[in-house]
């Protein structure tokens, strides 16, 4: 009678399981830096949205309006309000009610939910070339969190850094509000590229 075995050797076992880590290390970080692309490119979308609804509403109706970021506890809330008195959306008018809401408050980037308003770990250099280091504020339009659109489509200049994982994106809005600019951060070059 002869002896079969069905079965594999621990030789054999050692060198699939070595296969499968070394494949694993490979397909890990590469879905890792995907999933962290696509969650930084549904964020600029969500922003770029958002922003080009409220200039298109202000110019609809011949008035001054505004998207307002708000961050509580690490979640980014965006509301949209319409100017009540004839001065443009300020903060102050919004908590008097004499800016009304158009829409929201309603969260816009939560943690753990994809990119958040912020940069990526060390900082980034900024386009004009100057270090912005982690722990600054990444939304800068002038001194508040307001960017407002005026009834002929103006805009007031200014950006929203997103970061997720390693990924960093910049929503840059022009003064004359003709462009809502997007730009992708390569930390190698240190440089912002469309």
């Amino acid at each position: 009678m002869e002896n079969s075995q069905n079965g594999q050797t621990l030789a054999e076992l050692i060198v699939a399981v070595a296969i499968a880590g070394m494949l694993a290390g490979v397909v890990v970080p590469a879905f890792a830096s995907l999933a962290s692309e696509a969650a930084l490119k549904q964020s600029v979308s969500r922003v770029t949205t958002l922003m080009t609804m409220t200039r298109e509403h202000a110019m609809a109706l011949q008035t001054h309006c505004a998207v307002r970021f708000q961050n509580i506890d690490g979640t980014w809330l965006a509301g949209v309000y319409e100017d009540g008195d004839g001065d443009g959306v300020l903060v102050a008018d919004i908590a008097q009610g004499i800016d009304r809401k158009v829409r929201g408050p309603e969260v816009l980037f939560a943690p753990h939910q994809g990119a958040l308003p912020g940069f990526i770990r060390g900082g980034v250099r900024g386009t004009d070339g100057t270090w912005i280091a982690a722990d600054e504020n990444a939304v800068r339009y002038g001194t508040s969190l307001l960017c407002s659109f005026g009834p002929n489509g103006s805009a007031s200049p200014g950006s929203l850094y997103l970061h997720s994982g390693d990924r960093e994106a910049l929503v840059r809005t022009s003064d004359s509000g003709d462009w809502i600019r997007i730009l992708y951060y390569d930390a190698l070059r240190q440089q912002w590229s469309f």
